[in-house]
């Protein structure tokens, strides 16, 4: 397959039905502001298929792979390709939020997913699992290309807050406004921060949450290599929540065209009925506005029927008091290669919701 090193232009209209000449071809050279502009044009503020989460998936041992579906040498498809390798052997292939297409029909979507299905089993994959942007396309037509459902890898469902509002307040449920009002008598007091120290009293407090509500986080060096990605073009923020000396709570936001994501946060278990958590968020919305951000995304919920929501029942009912737009995803899809390695997995991961066996958090 031709590398592609040129830069094209980037299509602002669907490509003619006509005699459609179609190519795909490996962007792995692809200046990073065309691959952006190209996903600010098609799927704003697509944190995972931005060419910096591409970098930090690298940077974390993953093999990253840009692909594009061309058109007369225009883009009119990107997808952005995670291959994680297993502990117990074999490899993993994602497209998480793609592919990102310039306004076409979902079957031409589908034509570039059963190449690129084509391309990670060359690539000696074991799997891909493929979670789309684009809703309604059948059942039948991904069971055509081989692929089942399956549990998704990111939430199925987020909620994002308007920062456009003219009284950002005013649109919060009543409990959480007063919440909010409540932590400020309380004087907990709320700051932003670019400095990488501030990781590890995040770490501490997102350790704190874990223990508390039995959810799992990443390693420190998981946070420490996110941060190094987005820290040198200013995109990564850390918001703490202190009272007096005591700090309360802390979150992580990555910012992305205009789109502001809380991707992580932690609350100790010092004062908290001071509410600090609140607080924390409302002034997060109000410093990503500050920076140009016209929405604040909560990365995930989990609604009834979801296999997490009564482990997230509390996460869920904090994240809704904020009142944003819900926003639902469509179905996850795989397709299995070699099947050994993934039924292996699959076992294990049953037995580790057996307490008696495993009792451990994992991430």
């Amino acid at each position: 397959m031709e590398t592609f090193t040129a830069e094209v232009p980037v299509p602002r209209k669907r490509p003619p039905a006509s005699n459609p000449k179609f190519t795909i071809t490996s962007l792995s050279s692809i200046d990073r502001e065309v691959w952006d502009d190209f996903i600010a044009l098609h799927s704003p503020g697509n944190l995972l298929q931005s060419y910096a989460w591409g970098d930090f998936k690298h940077l974390m041992g993953d093999t990253v792979l840009r692909y594009g579906l061309l058109y007369q040498q225009e883009i009119v498809g990107a997808a952005q390709i995670v291959i994680h390798k297993r502990l117990l052997g074999g490899s993993t292939a994602s497209l998480a939020r793609g592919p990102v297409m310039a306004g076409t029909t979902p079957k031409l979507m589908l034509y570039f997913v059963e190449h690129l299905s084509q391309i990670c089993h060359a690539s000696l994959t074991t799997d891909l699992i493929v979670e789309p942007l684009l809703p309604d396309v059948p059942v039948a037509a991904w069971a055509q290309l081989g692929f089942r459902p399956t549990s998704p890898v990111q939430p199925g469902h987020t909620t994002q807050i308007d920062l456009n509002a003219s009284d950002l307040m005013a649109t919060f449920k009543p409990k959480t406004r007063y919440n909010i009002r409540l932590a400020e008598k309380k004087e907990v007091q709320i700051s932003a921060s670019t400095e990488k120290k501030g990781l590890e009293e995040l770490y501490r407090l997102l350790m704190v949450t874990a223990g508390r509500q039995g959810v799992s986080f990443y390693p420190l060096d998981y946070y420490q290599t996110l941060f190094d990605t987005f820290s040198p073009s200013g995109d990564i923020v850390i918001m703490t929540a202190r009272h007096e000396d005591d700090i309360l709570a802390s979150l992580l936001l990555v910012f992305y065209q205009n789109t502001a994501f809380y991707l992580f946060g932690g609350t100790d278990d010092l004062k908290r009925e001071y509410m600090a958590n609140y607080l924390l968020h409302y002034g997060a919305m109000k410093f990503a506005r500050e920076k140009g951000a016209q929405r604040y995304d909560f990365w995930g919920v989990a609604l009834p029927g979801d296999p997490l929501a009564e482990k997230w029942a509390g996460i869920t009912r904090f994240k809704l008091g904020f009142s944003g737009s819900l926003v639902q995803y469509p179905s996850a899809w795989r397709r299995i290669y070699h099947p050994f390695w993934p039924r292996v997995r699959s076992l294990l991961s049953a037995l580790r919701t057996i307490p008696s066996f495993f009792h451990r958090h994992t991430a």
